[in-house]
């Protein structure tokens, strides 16, 4: 997504890629998730926290013991902007984006998530210009320093108004979201009754509305992120295939380390994701191939049947 200039070598920050959060101490995430983590084995790994003495100690566990995956960073955002409205410093707003850049880059990192969500919408129109400026300055300056390391950036889901749904154009869209600078990860999350195929349809309706509308720039990558919990595993598998534009495209899956994020249907989910990777079927085709694979009707709708079948086939490999 970024840089100029010859960056170290990187695993590429791809496929299905796990999400370790705590909320408090992210090497807790990484004692209750290791199991799980080493028994699927994704290709990518993201330490959802700030870069500092617990999480430098989970990403040199991760490159032990997980040594063929890529491992991204992913600081919330939040706190810096909260800062901002308090001292109205945008220098050190940037700085502090910047920093987080520079250490993951410093560390060899294979990629940074930011994740600007609530306090990054403004309260009034000079406000989001504020936020927009201070998000545009921080990317450009991210990317510079962060020598070809990926910038991603996950926050909501619907952007523009769609369907009478989503709308979140106070959020400093403009500022965050820059073409060839950062891509674009969606947070299909909590679809209560729309169910999650219909809140990733509506994602993605309201992403190509959002660009007609001026509020997101053409020419940004966009992928997904989904919850491990309290969602079927057949919706998850399915919106995730779905979702597939190309045999790199990354799905984030939110988050190992807690049951209340991922519970019995997440990891039955995320064991299948990481089957379909390995088995070289990740990509705009991925249902049918899989379907071939298992010998069940070839229709492109992962339903019941295929994944029960995909299910079985999953465990162990």
């Amino acid at each position: 997504m970024s840089g100029t200039t010859t960056s170290p070598s990187r695993r590429p920050f791809v496929g299905p890629c796990v999400v370790l959060y705590d909320g408090t101490n992210v090497a807790d995430a990484w004692r209750r998730a290791r199991d799980l983590v080493l028994d699927v084995r994704p290709p990518s790994v993201e330490v959802h926290a700030w870069w500092h003495t617990r999480a430098s100690s989970v990403v040199d566990a991760l490159r032990r013991e997980l040594s063929t995956s890529a491992v991204g960073l992913g600081p919330g955002l939040d706190p810096i902007a909260s800062r901002w409205r308090e001292h109205r410093n945008g220098d050190s707003a940037v700085a502090e984006v910047v920093a987080l850049t520079r250490a993951a880059q410093a560390a060899a990192l294979d990629a940074i998530v930011f994740d600007p969500e609530a306090a990054w919408k403004g309260a009034d129109p000079t406000e989001r210009v504020a936020l927009n400026a201070i998000a545009a300055e921080a990317v450009s300056e991210s990317a510079k320093v962060a020598l070809g390391m990926p910038l991603w950036v996950t926050t909501y889901d619907g952007p523009a108004r769609v369907n009478d749904w989503g709308g979140h154009g106070d959020f400093a869209w403009g500022g965050w979201l820059r073409p060839g600078l950062t891509g674009y990860v969606a947070q299909v999350y909590y679809p209560g009754a729309l169910g999650l195929r219909t809140r990733a349809r509506y994602a993605a309706e309201s992403f190509d509305a959002a660009v007609r509308r001026g509020l997101i720039a053409p020419g940004v990558a966009r992928r997904i992120e989904l919850q491990l919990h309290d969602v079927p595993a057949v919706d998850l598998v399915a919106t995730a295939l779905d979702s597939l534009r190309g045999p790199d495209d990354l799905v984030l899956l939110w988050a190992a380390g807690t049951v209340a994020r991922c519970d019995a249907e997440g990891v039955t989910a995320l064991r299948v994701l990481c089957a379909v990777w390995r088995a070289g079927l990740w990509g705009a085709d991925a249902v049918r191939a899989l379907q071939r694979l298992l010998g069940v009707r070839v229709d492109g709708d992962y339903g019941r049947i295929t994944h029960d079948a995909a299910v079985r086939w999953s465990v162990g490999r």
